[in-house]
């Protein structure tokens, strides 16, 4: 009996010691949403046009920014995409209801919204095309253990696609903020010893303007 007892509870080790190699769960799968509304007004008199000789300019302008981010994570790898919405309080133009993002106010567009704001709601509040895709990135292990080259030792934590500077170029001074579409590498070599990288894609290069004569350009291919 005793011998009987001795290979069960050697069996039971074995197993207890190939427990996590072999029936190790993947991390569960989350979605967090995260974001922000934003409420801003102001009113203003003979300042707008610049002339403070004609005091005809009097303005009371008022907007709601909504500001949603969508995280969909699997362990330390996620993906991120964040949407934006500026709309003003009331029709502000010719068209309502319609993108303004490019518009500034007292343009000759359809629109006098301020710059930054996407269109404008009326009565009915019935708005199309206005959400602005903010940023849209994946974040991943690129080497180091368990990523997509683990036979580079140290840990290499990348993210590609439209994202936001963040951290990345604010090193005791600012040399970049905002937005920018490209790639960031954060390498980590010891705790004390990293390396940030980022290659940011200002203009695509397409290969039909590569075609073209010597010397010539083309708008089309350009972004």
């Amino acid at each position: 009996m005793r011998k009987l007892l001795i290979v069960a509870a050697f069996a039971f080790a074995v197993l207890g010691m190939l427990a996590p190699p072999v029936f190790a769960q993947a991390p569960a799968p989350k979605v967090t949403i995260t974001g922000l509304f934003d409420q801003t007004t102001a009113a203003s008199a003979n300042v707008q046009d610049g002339s403070f000789g004609r005091t005809s300019d009097k303005e009371w302008y008022a907007r709601t920014r909504f500001r949603p981010d969508f995280e969909f994570a699997v362990g330390r790898t996620k993906a991120v995409m964040g949407l934006e919405i500026d709309l003003t309080y009331g029709q502000v133009g010719a068209g309502a209801g319609g993108p303004s993002k490019n518009q500034t106010a007292g343009s000759l567009g359809t629109s006098g919204a301020h710059p930054g704001t996407t269109s404008d709601a009326a009565l009915n509040t019935d708005v199309t095309g206005v959400i602005e895709i903010k940023w849209m990135y994946t974040e991943f292990d690129l080497t180091g253990k368990d990523s997509l080259m683990p036979f580079i030792p140290v840990l290499t934590v990348a993210r590609l696609g439209g994202q936001p500077f963040g951290t990345i170029a604010n090193y005791k001074v600012y040399y970049a903020n905002g937005d920018f579409a490209g790639g960031d590498f954060y390498t980590t070599f010891t705790p004390d010893i990293k390396n940030h990288v980022a290659f940011v894609l200002v203009e695509d290069q397409l290969a039909g303007g590569n075609r073209l004569p010597p010397g010539s350009t083309s708008v089309q291919h350009r972004r």
